[in-house]
C-alpha cells in the first residue's frame, strides 16, 4: 500500500516510491549537513537546498492531487524528482569532505582489484586501441547517457501514460540513491585522479565534435573527485534500461546498446576503474529487483497493477 500521512496538511495524499526515496534521501543527507558541516563554507545554501527539495516534493505531490486538472503541477510533479539525479552526484562532494575529510581511502583498494582481477590497469591496456574514429564513437556513448532518462520518459508521456513514468523514475532514482550512499561511504576516485596510473596513460585524445563535446562536459579527470565506486553512469543506465523493459521493450533494445556502450566508455576514457562499472550493472540490477518488488507491494506498478496503468493527472486516488 502506498504510503500517506495520517493527518493534517498533507493527510491523505498518496507519496509514491519515488517521492519516498527522493525526500527521504534529501532530508537524510541534509541533517548531515547540519551535524557535520558546522563553521564550514556552504552550510546555509546547502540546508536550504534540501529543505527546499523535500518542501516543494511534498507540495507538489499534495497540489497535484488536488488540482488534477492543472498540467503545469502534473509536469512538475513528474519531473521534480530528476533534480536529485545531478545536484546529487555534486552533493556528495560535499559530503565526503565532511565525514572523510577529503579522505578517498578506498582508492588503492580498487586499482589493486582491478590489476589482480586483469593483469594490467584496464584503463592504461586499453589505450592502445586509440584511434580518432574510435575515440569519436566511443566518446558517443558516454554523452548519450545523459539523454537516456529522456529517451525513456518522453515517449511515454506524449502518450500520458505517466504512471509507467513515475514507475521507470522510482527504479532509476533508487538506483541513484544507492549509489550515492555508496560513493559517501567508499569515497575513492578513478584512474584519472591517481597519479601513478596517469603517468602510465597518454592523456591526448584525438577527434572530432563529440569528443570536444565529452570532453566539455567531463573535462581532463572527471566532474567530481570521490564518485569511483560504482559507476553511477552505469547502474543508472541499466536501471533505465531495465525499466524500459518491463514498460516499453521495443526501446530497451536502443538503451541497452547505450548502457553497454557507457560501461565501456568509462574505462577507455579512464574515468572509472573497470571494476566501477562491472558493480555499476551489479547495483542496477538489483536496485532494479527490489524496486519492483516494493512497487508491487505499493500496488504501483502498471505490469501487474492493471488499475495503475489506467492512472492520469495527480493519480491520487
Amino acid at each position: 500500500m502506498s504510503w500517506r500521512p495520517r493527518g493534517g496538511r498533507y493527510g491523505g495524499t498518496r507519496y509514491r516510491w519515488v517521492d519516498v526515496i527522493t525526500m527521504t534521501y534529501m532530508a537524510a543527507t541534509g541533517m548531515l549537513n547540519v551535524l557535520l558541516g558546522s563553521g564550514k563554507p556552504g552550510l546555509a545554501l546547502a540546508v536550504a537546498l534540501h529543505a527546499g527539495y523535500v518542501v516543494f516534493g511534498l507540495e507538489i505531490v499534495r497540489l497535484s492531487q488536488r488540482r488534477p486538472d492543472s498540467r503545469l503541477i502534473l509536469q512538475l510533479r513528474t519531473w521534480y524528482p530528476g533534480f536529485i539525479i545531478l545536484y546529487g552526484f555534486f552533493d556528495v562532494s560535499r559530503l565526503q569532505h565532511l565525514i572523510s575529510s577529503g579522505t578517498f581511502w578506498a582508492t588503492d583498494a580498487l586499482a589493486d582489484a582491478d590489476y589482480a582481477l586483469f593483469g594490467v590497469h584496464p584503463t592504461v591496456w586499453i589505450q592502445q586501441f586509440h584511434t580518432p574514429v574510435l575515440n569519436e564513437i566511443i566518446s558517443f556513448f558516454n554523452v548519450s547517457y545523459y539523454v537516456i532518462p529522456l529517451l525513456f520518459a518522453i515517449p511515454l508521456l506524449v502518450r500520458g501514460r505517466y504512471p509507467e513514468v513515475w514507475a521507470g523514475a522510482s527504479i532509476a532514482l533508487f538506483a541513484y540513491v544507492v549509489n550515492y550512499t555508496l560513493f559517501i561511504l567508499l569515497p575513492a576516485v578513478g584512474p584519472r585522479m591517481i597519479p601513478a596510473i596517469e603517468a602510465l596513460r597518454d592523456p591526448s585524445l584525438e577527434g572530432g565534435p563529440l569528443v570536444w563535446l565529452q570532453h566539455l562536459i567531463q573535462g581532463d579527470q572527471g566532474t567530481v573527485r570521490g564518485n569511483a565506486f560504482p559507476s553511477a553512469h552505469v547502474s543508472g543506465a541499466l536501471a533505465w534500461t531495465l525499466a524500459a523493459w518491463r514498460y516499453q521493450r521495443k526501446l530497451a533494445w536502443l538503451l541497452a546498446l547505450l548502457t553497454l556502450g557507457t560501461a565501456v566508455s568509462t574505462v577507455y576514457l579512464g574515468f572509472h576503474h573497470a571494476i566501477d562499472p562491472i558493480a555499476g550493472f551489479l547495483v542496477g540490477l538489483l536496485c532494479y529487483l527490489v524496486a519492483v518488488r516494493i512497487m508491487q507491494a505499493r500496488g504501483e506498478d502498471p505490469v501487474t497493477c492493471p488499475e495503475e496503468a489506467r492512472r492520469v493527472g495527480g493519480a491520487g486516488t
